[in-house]
């Protein structure tokens, strides 16, 4: 893709009602890569990238018993707004948490941006359990609060550079506060098209600004 700084790893994998469907349908998408001048890699590279993708969700155990948080935002946005959006990210999460970003779900108009934010979160689970429980709530607030900073930091980076806060996994408790940022004044037309098919307000009331 033009917009990016640098080249670009694709991963493409394709199933079907049978393995012959399948593998046509590679064969058009590696024709098309070929007319748009990219190279051919061969599967070696794709299967590391979904054993790496496997093993990340594995870690992260180890990184909450050591005192971490870990958390993972879905964003999506066009492609000539990805780098900038990426840094924007890091940016406002400077000195809260370490940003890991991964372009997903490739689209001709752009894609989703998989950040997973690492960031210190209290003492480790060792220390705590031989401390009193008072302490372990006290440790179990503040590493709620530096994750809710960094979380809401990356958030308001993804509203101001114009992206949606959310690709893929819904929007949630605490990402709701950013929508009205994102749609603006939609916001009226999706509570008229609520009051229109839900007259009773019986359909998940008060979520999504609705």
């Amino acid at each position: 893709v033009d917009a990016l700084p640098a080249a670009s790893l694709l991963v493409l994998a394709f199933d079907g009602e049978s393995e012959e469907y399948a593998a046509h349908e590679g064969e058009v998408a590696l024709a098309i890569c070929d007319r748009a001048r990219g190279e051919n890699l061969g599967p070696a590279a794709g299967e590391r990238s979904l054993q790496s993708m496997h093993r990340a969700s594995w870690a992260q155990a180890p990184l909450f018993a050591a005192g971490a948080f870990v958390e993972m935002l879905d964003v999506a946005t066009t492609w000539e707004r990805a780098e900038a959006l990426c840094l924007a990210v890091r940016r406002a999460a400077e000195g809260l948490a370490f940003v890991r970003a991964q372009f997903a779900n490739a689209a001709p108009e752009g894609c989703a941006l998989e950040l997973s934010l690492l960031g210190f979160a209290g003492a480790p689970a060792e220390e705590v359990a031989r401390g009193s429980r008072d302490d372990a709530e006290a440790d179990l607030e503040e590493a709620q609060q530096r994750r809710e900073t960094a979380l809401a930091a990356a958030l308001s980076a993804v509203a101001d550079e114009g992206a949606t806060i959310s690709h893929h996994s819904g929007v949630g408790a605490f990402r709701h506060v950013f929508l009205r940022r994102e749609l603006g004044e939609g916001i009226r037309q999706l509570r008229a098209l609520k009051k229109a098919f839900d007259p009773r307000g019986i359909l998940n009331p008060g979520k999504l600004l609705l």
